[in-house]
């Protein structure tokens, strides 16, 4: 862990919105400062269980200085301490039905031959020697687990706590927590990461490179660690160089496939992935032709029944649908304001290429190439039907600033290998 880990940042989601050049971010060991008690949200795959997991290391290791864990204990509850025991409880197979959270924290130590594991824990939780790092409280539908957290930690009030998910569950009420946000990886960090991971020298790291330098969509879902990660593994095993279309491909099997069963992520209504899909890309057209990139509750469930008909997907109720997107893979999010969207918007553009490619209609899009909505779009489809030439005439003839088609056009030609030759030394000529 400690090879690949690479300090994330965390910023204030009441203040201005983050971007990779902003300097309003803060350490975790500057977060822990802040509150005792704090709410860690982020997008799928940003990091939070590894955090968390890196926090429980470091302080079983007892490598955090006994000076800072005083000033901080002391900061918070006038009471220094000089080392916290680390208790990791992740939540994704806690039920209300296992007992107390008590039972289920002590449990862990028990397993690993900690003897009288819940009175060693009891007692280090009256004196206020804990770091409570409580994993995934989003991946349960039970509110009842929501509940036995609040009062676990109202219980032993005295300690430090984190509680880590990707957005806070509606009904969800934890008293006297401060929320920050974990951000992903910033560029310098990209790099580094899928260097230490295949090599500065490599074709794979060059190419990936190149194409996250070229999308800005990928790059923002490369700087969630786990969908960067995909990247670099798809690289691995394909063709090089890179395109985009492999790429976007391999982040959303991540979310739909590999994430919920790493996870072990279910739900009420948890469905075939490859059904999944199916709905999902369906919702991505509707939302998008719509010009959509957010709706709330209502309107979203709405979307959701009409993409399930389209499809003629078997029967299943938009919330149940709604809530393993959101709950199982990700895919979807609640955000802040209560609004539904997809992970990332870029997401949601590929999905719409993805389609138009598969029911031979990349070229109607020309059409709406001096959209700006639709460009990102339009891009992702000539590469995915590999032979932009066609696309690229139709682009020179819909729009009349031609300079602005050139460049459309140009940005079609990476990732669309087929291409002839005449067209490709007309467009960079």
């Amino acid at each position: 862990m400690d090879e690949f880990f690479i300090p994330p940042h965390i910023v204030d989601p009441g203040k201005s919105e983050y971007t990779e050049t902003s300097t309003e971010t803060i350490g975790i060991w500057d977060a822990l400062f802040r509150s005792p008690r704090i709410i860690l949200v982020g997008k799928v795959g940003t990091g939070k269980s590894t955090l968390l997991r890196y926090l429980a290391l470091r302080f079983a290791r007892n490598e955090m200085p006994a000076g800072y864990v005083r000033r901080m204990t002391f900061a918070h509850h006038a009471t220094p301490v000089d080392k916290l025991l680390p208790v990791y409880i992740p939540l994704q197979e806690f039920g209300a039905g296992s007992g107390d959270l008590l039972d289920y924290a002590s449990g862990s130590f028990a397993h690993y031959g900690f003897p009288n594991a819940k009175n060693f824990l009891l007692r280090k939780l009256r004196e206020s020697q804990c770091l409570l790092l409580i994993d995934g409280l989003d991946e349960t539908e039970d509110q009842r687990v929501a509940e036995g957290v609040s009062r676990f930690v109202t219980g032993f009030p005295r300690n430090q706590v984190i509680v880590a998910m990707r957005h806070i569950p509606e009904g969800c009420h934890l008293p006297d927590f401060t929320v920050l946000e974990l951000i992903g990886f910033n560029e310098k960090e990209r790099e580094s990461f899928a260097q230490k991971a295949i090599g500065a020298r490599s074709s794979t790291f060059v190419t990936l490179i190149q194409a996250l330098e070229r999308n800005e969509g990928l790059r923002r879902l490369g700087s969630a660690p786990l969908l960067l990660s995909s990247m670099i593994l798809r690289g691995t095993q394909g063709p090089s160089p890179l395109h985009l279309g492999p790429l976007y491909e391999a982040c959303l099997q991540t979310l739909l496939v590999t994430w919920p069963e790493t996870r072990h992520l279910s739900t009420s209504a948890s469905l075939d992935p490859a059904l999944q899909e199916v709905i999902v890309e369906e919702l991505a057209s509707l939302l998008h032709r719509r010009q959509w990139d957010s709706l709330p509750r209502d309107e979203m469930l709405a979307a959701l029944q009409e993409a399930t008909l389209a499809v003629e997907a078997p029967a299943i109720s938009p919330e149940d649908l709604l809530n393993s997107l959101v709950t199982q893979s990700g895919i979807l999010r609640r955000k802040p304001d209560g609004s539904y969207s997809f992970m990332d918007c870029a997401l949601q553009k590929y999905l719409t290429a993805r389609k138009a490619t598969r029911e031979g209609k990349v070229n109607e899009l020309a059409t709406r190439a001096s959209d700006p909505w639709w460009q990102d779009v339009i891009i992702l489809a000539a590469g995915l039907s590999r032979d932009a030439s066609e696309i690229i005439h139709l682009i020179q003839q819909r729009m009349t600033d031609t300079t602005e088609a050139l460049f459309l056009n140009g940005q079609c030609l990476p990732d669309a290998p087929d291409t002839g030759e005449t067209v490709r030394d007309k467009i960079i000529s």
